[in-house]
């Protein structure tokens, strides 16, 4: 009794003294960024840092709701080659606290039907490109970053393994979350908040929020669609029901407001996998509401839908995109065993965009997830991609299938892994024209993998 005590006051004091460091890390940060002095600023975050660690070890917050909150935040700085969010030190201390904790409780990593043989492999395969790279420096930073991302997604299946009962709460977060989003989202092309993305020859604005484009946020609010629609068929009250179905809205027209035609395709697509799950009229369900709701936006927008898949004939980023592309093909064909190395798309491109006569703007990534993985890290690690996700979506799918024999179709734990499994979908159509794994939506994604690989096998 007296060891639980002294372990009770323990906690608490090392509570006291994370909240402390968190609050008064955050607020000379701030204050280090008002005055331009970035000594000040990098002790602030370092001290914030320490505190967010201090009480994710000892499981004072939600963490996987805490990163939840840093997604859709803008960046704490941004130049053409670089993005650095909150959400990228957020991930990476909380990895480290997971780590720690799991270390203090001398437990082993539980990291559910998470395939592990195409996993490690595809993380074997890039650390073996990047000690080939050509250009060193940015695979290595690449590299820490997808491996970050990688310890992230597997902490976030072991924590929701461990804790299951904080699983509806953490999809009910990101939902409050994704809708809130949404209203920013939806402000922002009606030209009520300042945007940079403005939508030539109407009066709207491509909405892009804390993302930095678009497509970044598109992705973002694409991949929480099927939460909120797991949310909104789970409500119970009509407060409730009320609150799920303006998440909802908010969200939807939120996605409508980026004009971002890879996150409407993805999301519209993304529902076929419940075939897979036996469950067609869901499916037939689902895409005869999202038709009638982009019949009335389109409607009340003055055919600002229709306007964007017309613009898609002849659309000179079509075209562009297409062009990098092939240049990643070119790449790709000299470099097939282990690529360029990560990160090195952009360091190439220059060279091989001049063999692509098409090409004149010139990006960092060719839009397309396959195709930057296939450059940068040969044909090994795109096998390796391909196989985890079918091994991902084979695992949704399966636990869907026994979830609905067991509890039926419309029950709850039904719901949530066929929701799983269409958000992974989304992923998995969305990659064709953009990466799932920039910070922002590469914890979505990662959350979305990890809720269907975490839920029971025999549930």
């Amino acid at each position: 009794m007296n060891t639980a005590r002294l372990r009770l006051h323990a906690d608490e004091h090392v509570a006291l003294t994370a909240v402390a460091l968190l609050g008064g890390g955050a607020l000379v940060a701030l204050l280090g960024f008002a005055a331009g002095h970035l000594p000040l600023s990098v002790m602030g975050i370092a001290a914030a840092g320490v505190g967010f660690i201090l009480l994710a070890m000892t499981g004072t917050i939600d963490v996987l709701a805490a990163v939840l909150v840093t997604l859709p935040l803008p960046a704490l700085y941004a130049s053409d080659t670089v993005r650095l969010t909150i959400a990228a030190p957020a991930t990476a201390a909380i990895v480290i606290a997971w780590y720690c904790r799991r270390g203090l409780m001398d437990r082993a990593v539980d990291i559910g039907t998470l395939p592990r043989r195409s996993g490690i492999a595809l993380i074997g395969v890039l650390i073996l490109a990047s000690a080939f790279a050509v250009a060193p420096a940015v695979s290595l930073r690449e590299l820490l970053n997808l491996l970050v991302m990688a310890a992230f997604l597997v902490a976030a299946v072991d924590m929701l393994r461990r804790e299951p009962d904080r699983r509806d709460a953490l999809v009910v977060t990101l939902v409050a979350i994704a809708g809130l989003t949404g209203v920013v989202a939806t402000l922002e092309a009606l030209a009520v908040i300042p945007g940079e993305f403005p939508r030539w020859g109407t009066s709207f604005q491509r909405a892009a929020a804390g993302f930095g484009q678009p497509n970044g946020l598109g992705l973002f609010l694409s991949l929480a669609v099927p939460f909120a629609v797991h949310v909104r068929a789970q409500a119970r009250t009509p407060v409730a029901r009320f609150l799920a179905t303006a998440a909802l809205l908010a969200i939807g027209v939120g996605m409508v407001g980026t004009f971002s035609r890879s996150a409407w395709l993805s999301t519209f697509l993304g529902v076929s996998v419940l075939f897979l799950a036996h469950n067609p009229r869901r499916v037939f369900r689902l895409w005869g509401a999202v038709l009638i709701g982009a019949i009335l936006l389109d409607v009340v927008s003055g055919g600002a839908i229709r306007d964007t898949f017309v613009r898609t004939i002849g659309d000179w980023v079509v075209e562009q995109r297409a062009a990098l592309a092939l240049a990643g093909l070119a790449m790709f064909a000299e470099h097939p065993l282990l690529g360029v190395g990560p990160g090195g798309y952009a360091v190439m491109i220059d060279h091989y965009g001049a063999q692509i006569s098409a090409l004149w703007d010139y990006l960092p990534t060719p839009h397309n997830v396959y195709i930057q993985i296939a450059a940068e890290a040969g044909i090994g690690a795109l096998v390796a991609y391909v196989v985890f996700l079918a091994g991902v979506l084979r695992a949704h799918v399966r636990g869907a299938r026994r979830a609905a024999a067991l509890h039926g179709p419309t029950a709850p734990e039904t719901s949530l892994r066929e929701a799983a499994a269409w958000a992974v979908a989304v992923g998995v159509f969305a990659g064709m024209a953009i990466t799932p794994f920039a910070h922002g939506t590469g914890q979505l994604f990662a959350i979305a993998i990890a809720v269907g690989c975490a839920l029971p096998e025999d549930a």
